[in-house]
C-alpha cells in the first residue's frame, strides 16, 4: 500500500473524505508514522545489517567494555566480530553469575560474549577488548528518519514488508479518536482501537516469528534482554 492508499482506507472508515477535513494530512501522516514505528519496534519488523552506522560497532582496548548502540536498534539479533566465523554468545548477568563469575574482574582478551542485559543503552563485550575489533551486528530496529512516510512521496511505501500494512489502520484509527476536539474525541472508540492494535501488534509479531524462524530453532522473544 501506499501513503495514499492508506489514507485514503483511513479517511472512509473515519467518515472524513470530503474538504475541510476533520484530520488534516499532517495529521494522518504522524498517525500513520507512529503506528509503524510502533509496529517496528514491538513486532520486530525490521531486521538491519547493512547500515553501517547502525550495525557496525568499533571496539577498541581504551573504550572497555561497554558501546552505545544506535538509538533505533530494538534488539541485536547476532554479533560477530570481523575475521571471526562464530559469532559471539548472547547471554545476561544470570548467565554470567553461573558460568563465568569473574566477568568483570578478566583481564582484555578477544570477546567471546555480548550482552544487552548489563547497561541500558548499550552493548556490553565480555571479555573487554585487547585490540581493536569491530562488532558487525544483525539488529531488528525502528525506521530511520528518512524512511518515514512523506507527504512529499504520496506514491512511496511504508519500510515494513507489505504484509504487515493492514495492521496500521487500527493504529492510526486509535490516534485519530484521541484528537482533542469536540467533532473528533471519543474516548471509547480510541480504547477499542488502541485494544485492537494492540492484538494487531502481537499477531505481527507471531507471523514474523513464523516466517524467520525455522522448526529447527529457537523462536524469538521479546521479553528476553540478556
Amino acid at each position: 500500500m501506499t501513503t495514499q492508499d492508506l489514507f485514503d482506507e483511513q479517511r472512509d472508515i473515519l467518515d472524513d473524505v470530503e474538504s475541510p477535513y476533520l484530520w488534516k494530512d499532517t495529521e494522518l501522516l504522524r498517525y500513520n508514522n507512529k503506528a509503524i514505528d510502533r509496529l517496528a519496534g514491538e513486532a520486530f519488523l525490521i531486521t538491519d545489517a547493512a547500515t553501517a552506522a547502525v550495525c557496525q560497532v568499533p571496539l577498541t582496548l581504551l573504550l572497555g567494555a561497554h558501546y552505545a548502540k544506535h538509538g533505533k536498534i530494538v534488539k541485536v539479533r547476532n554479533c560477530r566480530l570481523t575475521g571471526n566465523l562464530i559469532p559471539l554468545t548472547r547471554v545476561d548477568i544470570p548467565w554470567l553469575e553461573q558460568h563465568f563469575p569473574f566477568w568483570q574482574s578478566a583481564a582484555p582478551s578477544l570477546p567471546r560474549y555480548f550482552s544487552e542485559d548489563i547497561t541500558s543503552g548499550k552493548l556490553t563485550f565480555i571479555p573487554a577488548p585487547d585490540t581493536s575489533y569491530t562488532a558487525n551486528l544483525i539488529v531488528y530496529r525502528r525506521p530511520l528518519t528518512t524512511e518515514v512516510l512523506s507527504l512529499a512521496t504520496m506514491t512511496a511505501s511504508p519500510i515494513i514488508d507489505e504484509r504487515y500494512h493492514k495492521y496500521i489502520l487500527n493504529g492510526v484509527l486509535a490516534q485519530a479518536y484521541a484528537k482533542q476536539d469536540s467533532e473528533t474525541f471519543d474516548r471509547n472508540l480510541q480504547l477499542k482501537y488502541e485494544a485492537m492494535f494492540q492484538k494487531d501488534i502481537n499477531k505481527a509479531f507471531i507471523e514474523n516469528t513464523q516466517s524467520t524462524y525455522s522448526n529447527s530453532t529457537v523462536n524469538l522473544h521479546r521479553g528476553f534482554t540478556g
